[in-house]
């Protein structure tokens, strides 16, 4: 699924040149000031008032949105300037939309045999540079296929990577939810039901807070709303698992990455990569995950062999 046509008839109407040799969204490391650098020039800033940001931004939104995930990061760090652009970040926008359309028929692979619920979530610790406050992202597998992703500044200063893991656990967490909702109430055969989904997360000392009820005392600091992420665990909705840094594809979704990095986990962002789920065997006690009506004659046979 891609929207190759849509993205060639953007470029044609925004007047932008093809450049084939860009083949990440981003500038490894960018960060761009809100207020123009000492030495714009005269024609630069003639060039930024009649640059039309706001439709362009709003174009390349849409396609973040339908097909290509990857550039979650850059069009959310962009969207910052819609009132007030600077040079730099037109520059990097002009740069995003030639990686859109090199990369424009690849889009997303949905389908696959696999029906397990899995996300992978990861935070950039105090990431703003003015504001330091820190980003949030995440990304939802149903079976391979990406379903559901994400990257947002998160709203409150977070005092530690602790915090700013956990609360970038959350959203994973109603994500899943949700998915497994939707899919129990259209009744999609083979998922797994009664089985806790997956969320993997690079942080050892959030994942310890989401599965230990005793919050050691340096972790007070973490706001009592983010006890949901306990909760799941303690009705064995949600099952939460280590992952290196290097493997957590959310890593695309709270920074601006390097070309090596981006393209490893490029497949699995856009479907076409394998999703391991975690081994969950425990069934859930959250009321909400029934059985599917077609297939509960089979819950014996079934949840042994883990499919509920």
């Amino acid at each position: 699924m891609s929207q190759a046509k849509y993205i060639e008839a953007l470029m044609a109407t925004f007047d932008i040149t093809i450049d084939s040799s860009i083949a990440s969204p981003c500038t490894e490391g960018l960060r761009i000031s809100p207020v123009e650098r000492e030495d714009t020039t005269p024609q630069q800033l003639d060039y930024v008032a009649n640059f039309p940001y706001r439709k362009l931004i709003g174009a390349i939104l849409y396609v973040n949105m339908c097909t290509m995930p990857g550039i979650s990061y850059i069009v959310s760090a962009l969207a910052k300037f819609n009132q007030n652009p600077v040079f730099d970040a037109c520059k990097e926008l002009i740069r995003l939309c030639k990686y859109v359309y090199n990369d424009r028929h690849r889009g997303l692979t949905i389908g696959g045999t696999s029906k397990s619920i899995v996300a992978f979530s990861d935070a950039d610790w105090a990431g703003e540079p003015t504001t330091r406050h820190s980003r949030s992202g995440s990304i939802n597998f149903l079976g391979n296929s990406p379903i559901s992703w994400y990257s947002k500044m998160q709203t409150d200063t977070a005092l530690s990577t602790l915090q700013s893991e956990h609360n970038a656990m959350v959203p994973a967490n109603q994500n899943n939810t949700y998915i497994k909702k939707v899919c129990n109430g259209a009744g999609l055969p083979r998922l797994r039901y009664r089985l806790a989904t997956s969320v993997y997360c690079d942080n050892d000392a959030a994942l310890a807070i989401s599965t230990n009820p005793m919050m050691p005392a340096k972790a007070k600091h973490v706001h009592i709303k983010y006890q949901y992420v306990l909760e799941q665990n303690n009705r064995k909705a949600i099952k939460y698992g280590r992952v290196s840094s290097a493997d957590n594809c959310a890593d695309v979704f709270t920074k601006p990455i390097g070309r090596v990095i981006y393209l490893r986990h490029l497949p699995t962002i856009t479907g076409t990569g394998k999703v391991e789920a975690l081994d969950g065997r425990e069934k859930t006690i959250d009321e909400d995950s029934l059985f599917c009506p077609r297939c509960e004659c089979k819950l014996a046979d079934s949840a042994k062999q883990g499919e509920y």
